[in-house]
């Protein structure tokens, strides 16, 4: 089996952007730039991909993260926007487990990379991140545009 971080090289993960969210793991995290705008808290974003071993609720997790600034501001922060029944519906639409959880105190969508998908193929999660950054971005624009019109 190739090692993990040739993997990553392959489907195009380097060096990470100098912004907040890659600060947050507390270890160097591998980025993938998806060459995808999304809408951010400020202004557009470009959206990251971040593969790294962290701990979210003292559990050590191994996956994919994104995190939308979006999310970050104060019309649809996590005090008043229930962003987790929202990843629920897209998770039985996409058929895949995907949280929203801190890292260093940066609200992120998380999808764990098992040792199956190790040895399967990581394309498959990596999909179903490219997937949400889609779905996310449309449903998070939407959602900021009513609460800002009210």
């Amino acid at each position: 089996m190739k090692e993990k971080l040739e993997i990553l090289k392959e489907l195009g993960f380097g060096r990470f952007p100098d912004c907040d969210p890659s600060y947050a793991f507390g270890s160097a995290p591998l980025a993938l730039d998806t060459k995808m705008i999304v809408r951010g808290d400020h202004a557009d974003d470009c959206a990251y991909i971040y593969y790294a071993k962290t701990k979210i609720d003292s559990v050590e997790v191994e996956g994919l993260f994104f995190a939308p600034s979006i999310l970050e501001h104060p019309t649809l922060n996590y005090l008043t926007y229930d962003f987790d029944s929202v990843l629920e519906e897209i998770n039985t639409h996409i058929s895949s487990e995907v949280r929203y959880c801190f890292v260093g105190g940066i609200g992120m969508i998380y999808i764990e990379i098992s040792s199956y998908d190790w040895e399967l193929e990581l394309r498959y999660p990596l999909s179903d991140m490219l997937k949400l950054i889609g779905i996310t971005d449309y449903v998070l624009s939407r959602e900021f545009n009513i609460r800002m019109l009210k």
